[in-house]
């Protein structure tokens, strides 16, 4: 009976405080990048980032980190405590800041003006809230 008991609790336990399985990452991509502010050494690039998910369920973010390279070289990185919530098999978009240095920025004319097309990789960290 006490076994009884403890099946039927965790039955009914289980989906109040399950984590979802198989739960993908989102997708991101660059949809706007400008620069925001620029003094000798350093400057400053608003990103508009595009975030898509792919899963069943919404995905609360309520921090990024990240890293963006551009043509093999590093570019901005930065952070942002925005939240944004991506709704279940939507998108939804957010503006991140990001820092770089005069050096970076002189690498990057330069590479641009020698390569017909820009090849850009972004890295990062999501904090994640609470799913389900």
């Amino acid at each position: 009976m006490r076994r009884l008991w403890l099946i039927l609790f965790v039955l009914l336990a289980s989906p109040s405080c399950a984590t979802p399985d198989n739960v993908q990452p989102p997708s991101i991509d660059i949809a706007g990048f400008r620069l925001e502010s620029a003094v000798l050494l350093s400057q400053e690039f608003a990103l508009d980032i595009k975030l898509g998910n792919p899963n069943d369920l919404a995905i609360p973010l309520t921090g990024l980190a990240f890293k963006l390279e551009v043509n093999g070289w590093p570019f901005p990185e930065g952070l942002s405590n925005n939240s944004v919530t991506v709704p279940r098999l939507a998108y939804a978009n957010t503006q991140v800041t990001g820092t770089t240095n005069t050096l970076s920025l002189l690498r990057q004319i330069v590479t641009v003006g020698i390569k017909d097309k820009i090849d850009y990789r972004l890295f990062g960290t999501a904090r994640v809230g609470r799913l389900g």
